[in-house]
């Protein structure tokens, strides 16, 4: 009943250690400590493995952890008709599957700005999974509400019809009954009556599923004294930094200029879209060396993630997909040049991270795992390969990061297909487990 992966680079930390290994009990789905299975066996039988596989140098890291993911495949996660169609539960059950082949072993499934009754219709579709497998695919982790609370200026690609105000409207009355089924909610700290929102929002009872709900900042126009009003508040993160924001002045930087705010650093993350698009590499690159220890990739993706060029919706919004002129693709508003989320993928954002701020795998790596579980507050259970947590993991080459395999609970998800035997070829067997 047990998987051990041998011969392996292992992300450990703050690093990755060389010729390590992990196991996993494929009964109880989690990480365990081999040294203490040792001890604690009282015959060489219940120390033995069922499963061995020499990784070959292979680089082991915990599943990717994706909290802004707007849908991806050809599915929308915001589209209530696609959504509620007769293989809407199919298209989502296939698009959580296909994320497995970028790394990603959970989410938080993203709305964009909707109306109320829309909220009532999808927040239930798109309740908390957090048991995944290759039959259901990569975990839902709760949903992460953008929007509807923006500053007008900055609503980005979202409906303007549907942007509300905070002195208006309260958000336990526009998400609805199904609000317990929120993981994250991103609004704007400038608006009026903001700091009481996310108050209330960050100390509403949670659900037994799932933990708190956790309040981001973004499309918004706040200056610095706002975004810090926010962050007291009980804000802990920025949503895509840099993207439906105001720009960064040396007088007043704004949002941006939180990453300045050492003493917020214990507490602040900043989601980043390392696809070469939404950020100059530049700019990601200084917000790194701003503060390094907060960064959290994020794809920002949307349906036509997967898919080739053409018209795609994200919501009630037509987005086209067309050559970014650097090999990549990009999605904009159809007719414009607006950016309307990413169609890169989580495993391009961590080679893209790491070649922008030139940091070591470990580092990029983290910022895809560990960052965002602490985020969520499931950093005992995700993001980590420590004994106890879940054996989700992800199997990626050590020289490109190349996803060469991802596993469920000890179970083999995906395994890439590899025609000269190299690596890839390892987890063949695996994956007909």
């Amino acid at each position: 009943v047990m998987l051990r992966l041998f011969n392996a680079r292992v992300l450990r930390d703050d690093e990755i250690v060389d010729s390590d290994e992990v196991w996993i009990d494929t009964r109880t789905g989690r990480i365990v400590d081999p040294v203490r299975l040792f001890y604690a066996a009282a015959s060489q039988a219940e120390f033995q493995c069922e499963t061995e596989i020499d990784c070959q140098g292979s680089i082991i890291a915990p599943g990717f952890i994706d909290v802004q993911f707007n849908g991806g495949f050809g599915l929308d996660f915001s589209n209530v008709e696609q959504m509620t169609s007769e293989d809407g539960h199919e298209q989502l059950l296939n698009c959580r599957k296909a994320l497995l082949e970028t790394g990603v072993t959970a989410f938080c499934p993203t709305l964009i700005s909707l109306k109320p009754d829309e909220y009532d219709v999808l927040l239930p579709l798109l309740a908390p999974d957090d048991c995944p497998s290759p039959e259901r695919g990569a975990a839902m982790l709760g949903v992460h509400l953008e929007g509807p609370f923006f500053s007008p200026a900055k609503i980005g690609a979202h409906p303007p019809v549907n942007i509300l105000t905070l002195s208006d409207y309260d958000p336990e009355d526009v998400y609805g009954p199904h609000l317990g089924h929120a993981r994250i909610v991103t609004l704007a700290p400038e608006l009026a009556g903001a700091d009481g929102a996310i108050e209330r929002l960050v100390n509403r009872p949670p659900p037994l599923d799932i933990g708190r709900c956790v309040v981001s900042i973004g499309h918004s126009s706040a200056r610095l004294a706002e975004a810090a009003l926010g962050v007291s508040s009980g804000a802990v993160m920025i949503t895509h930094l840099f993207n439906a924001m105001g720009a960064f002045h040396h007088r007043d930087p704004g949002i941006i200029g939180l990453l300045g705010r050492p003493e917020l650093h214990n507490r602040l993350w900043y989601g980043i879209i390392a696809d070469g698009l939404h950020a100059d590499p530049t700019s990601v690159a200084m917000a790194f060396q701003s503060h390094p220890g907060g960064a959290v990739l994020v794809t920002d993706a949307m349906a036509g993630m997967g898919l080739a060029p053409g018209l795609h919706s994200l919501g009630a919004q037509q987005v086209e997909i067309k050559p970014a002129g650097n090999g990549a693709n990009k999605a904009v508003v159809a007719g414009t040049e607006t950016l309307a989320g990413s169609v890169a993928s989580m495993d391009a954002c961590v080679r893209n991270f790491a070649a922008f701020t030139r940091s070591s795998p470990a580092v990029a790596l983290r910022a895809a795992t560990l960052h965002p579980a602490r985020v969520l507050g499931l950093e005992h259970e995700h993001g980590t390969l420590s004994p106890g947590s879940r054996g989700d993991l992800v199997v990626l080459d050590p020289d490109t990061l190349v996803v060469q395999a991802t596993f469920l609970r000890g179970k083999c998800a995906f395994a890439r297909a590899s025609r000269d035997g190299g690596r890839a070829a390892l987890f063949d067997h695996a994956s007909a487990q």
